[in-house]
């Protein structure tokens, strides 16, 4: 009797670890929720349970989730109680983690060396990726380094329109010569001082006002090697950590993205340290707390301003953590009249017509009230038929059916 009482534990408790490896980020309160539902087969047995949610590490292209689950037993019991419930509340959890509820990326238990085992797993295909980047490395073609950036003075100075309207990269962009002079004085800044002094710039706009025509020109004024171009709607922190620690030696001195609002604004914090005085980019992973120097200016389309200020823990009325770090802050306007007419001569002495044309689809585009020059560049399909107006009476008709539709 006495050895039955001494072998009675008090409040006998143990954890299970609980991993999971996705391809994308998921929210903790959803991780809670699937650990709540594996846990809970221990109270079948009349455990209690805390669970512990660590935050999600990223390697490579995965992110990795780990939880630590403590099952606590109140009362006395014997070590022999404790070690038949402790079995099968470890064989329940194992099976409730491998469930087809979470299809192919299951959640499977692991003690401390298994843990071991699984990092040094991750850590051997992280270098693999490394190696196969290396293996892979983009080698761009004459990168331009900030001495080859050279603006010449007389797109800034007091004849600078007419040398903009001459120049091969410019002729062709209109009503915005002020932007692209601030720009261009940016980079010259930049230029000067080797890439320590450097104005981020937005550009925005409604879509269709020169933004990307703008970013066009640089690069072709500047010549290959001299851009590097990042989709916002594609990058992702492990695509930029690929991109700057495993597939480019050398980086053009010019960074471009487009629609940036639309960007992941948890993949750009590691893209932050890059836009400030800085110019630096970090790479954290099991193994290394890798760093490099990239003293780029960085320049970016938005089409929606006011979801661009409010990225990065800002609430609208004042700049996010992004667009607080690009300075320049350029609107492009809606196209004036004038400008119009130049773009519709353009788009016909390139692509065929008539210049009879242009003021009936100026007229048109008034009355309808359309504004985006991609679209009132489009009335010119209607022809010779804008010159007897049976045209714009189609487009006037399908405006009211649609007005009439909308009520």
């Amino acid at each position: 009797m006495i050895d039955a009482v001494a072998d009675k534990i008090e409040n006998p408790n143990f954890s299970i670890t609980l991993t999971r490896t996705l391809q994308k980020r998921t929210s903790l309160d959803k991780i809670q929720k699937q650990i709540e539902f594996i846990a809970k087969s221990a109270k079948d047995y009349r455990w209690k349970y805390e669970i512990s949610i660590s935050e999600p590490v990223q390697s490579n292209d995965k992110w990795i989730f780990k939880s630590i689950v403590v099952f606590t037993k109140i009362g006395n019991f014997t070590s022999s109680v404790i070690e038949n419930q402790k079995a099968c509340i470890e064989r329940e959890v194992s099976e409730r983690g491998a469930s087809t509820s979470f299809m192919s990326n299951k959640w499977y238990v692991n003690n401390a060396e298994n843990e071991k085992q699984h990092i040094q797993i991750m850590e051997v295909k992280e270098k693999k990726q490394e190696e196969e980047n290396k293996s892979k490395t983009i080698h761009p073609i004459n990168v331009k380094k900030w001495e080859d950036l050279v603006v010449p003075e007389e797109l800034l100075g007091e004849n600078s329109n007419e040398k903009l309207r001459e120049h091969d990269a410019w002729k062709n962009i209109y009503g915005v010569n002020p932007q692209i002079r601030v720009i261009l004085s940016n980079i010259k800044r930049a230029q000067e001082t080797n890439g320590e002094s450097r104005n981020h710039a937005v550009l925005f706009g409604h879509a269709g006002c020169g933004k990307t025509s703008t970013m066009f020109a640089l690069e072709k004024m500047f010549g290959q090697g001299s851009v590097l171009k990042l989709d916002a709607t594609s990058t992702t922190k492990a695509g930029l950590e690929k991109l700057f620690f495993g597939e480019l030696d050398e980086v053009p001195p010019l960074v471009f993205m487009e629609e940036a609002e639309k960007a992941d604004p948890e993949a750009l914090k590691i893209w932050l340290g890059a836009l400030d005085d800085r110019g630096e980019i970090r790479k954290i992973n099991y193994r290394t707390n890798q760093l490099r120097k990239i003293q780029v200016l960085f320049i970016c389309s938005v089409n929606n301003k006011h979801l661009f200020d409010k990225m990065m823990g800002s609430d609208g009325t004042q700049a996010g953590a992004f667009s607080s770090r690009c300075v320049t802050q350029l609107y492009f306007p809606r196209p004036s009249t004038d400008v119009l007419r130049q773009i519709l001569l353009k788009e016909i002495k390139d692509h065929g017509g008539k210049e009879e044309w242009i003021g009936p689809v100026i007229e048109m585009a008034e009355t309808l009230k359309i504004t985006d020059p991609r679209v009132v560049k489009s009335y010119l399909a209607g022809g010779d038929r804008l010159l007897d107006g049976t045209y714009q009476r189609d487009w006037i008709a399908i405006q009211q059916a649609q007005e009439s539709f909308n009520k």
